[in-house]
């Protein structure tokens, strides 16, 4: 039997050049996502995603636009892909959820994390992009 998780979306946080791609693969996957973004502007993620890459069109009927409470509440897996200095505006992440933060900078996720009460609800996810705008992930 599969498992309950299974079926939950996934949630991405800041739909700029990275929260694009997160959902973008995310779809690609065939997954369903849960977004938010301050400034939500028309989002178009086959442009994310670089065609080489992706054979097929993605399907964003299975994005669905939120606010962040309703993301919390309501995924397993959540994306922050927006600076870590923006913390502050999350509220608690509860018992269910975990949060991946995204920061370039592993020093600001670390300090970002110091004040909040759930920090035991994070992970950070250091990826370090060199010129070629490729993405290595740090260990």
């Amino acid at each position: 039997m599969p498992s309950r998780l299974a079926h939950q979306p996934v949630g991405v946080i800041g739909l700029g050049d990275l929260g694009k791609r997160l959902a973008a693969q995310l779809l690609a996957s065939g997954d369903s996502a849960m977004a938010f973004d301050r400034a939500p502007q028309t989002l178009d993620l086959n442009l994310a995603v670089d065609p080489k890459v992706m054979a097929t069109a993605i399907d964003q009927s299975k994005l669905t636009l939120t606010d962040t409470e309703n993301i919390l509440r309501r995924c397993s897996v959540v994306h922050w892909a927006v600076a870590s200095a923006g913390l502050d505006l999350l509220p608690t992440v509860p018992r269910t959820c975990t949060v991946i933060l995204h920061d370039s900078v592993m020093s600001n996720s670390m300090r970002a994390l110091e004040s909040r009460l759930d920090s035991g609800r994070f992970v950070i996810a250091h990826c370090l992009m060199n010129n070629e705008k490729r993405v290595f992930v740090s260990e």
